[in-house]
């Protein structure tokens, strides 16, 4: 699994290292929001615990209010 699978719709949001966008999965159809950092930004601003901990978070917590967590990937290529 990895960005090639998903068609990018529209930006939803921009964080402090990151961007969110709207993207349509391929094969199902199905909306999904990816979030995009920048691995050598994460590592040169000393946030890669803090980055882990929410991909840990994001991971293991089921709740109707907090977003799941389908799928981590990298990726050379940036939507």
């Amino acid at each position: 699994m990895g960005q090639a699978h998903f068609e990018p719709i529209k930006l939803i949001g921009r964080g402090g290292f990151s961007r969110v966008i709207e993207a349509r999965k391929k094969d199902t159809g199905e909306l999904y929001a990816l979030k995009l950092m920048s691995k050598s930004f994460i590592i040169k601003e000393d946030k890669v615990r803090q980055i882990l901990t929410e991909r840990k978070l994001l991971a293991e917590t089921e709740h109707p209010f907090i977003v799941r967590l389908h799928w981590a990937f990298q990726s050379v290529r940036t939507m």
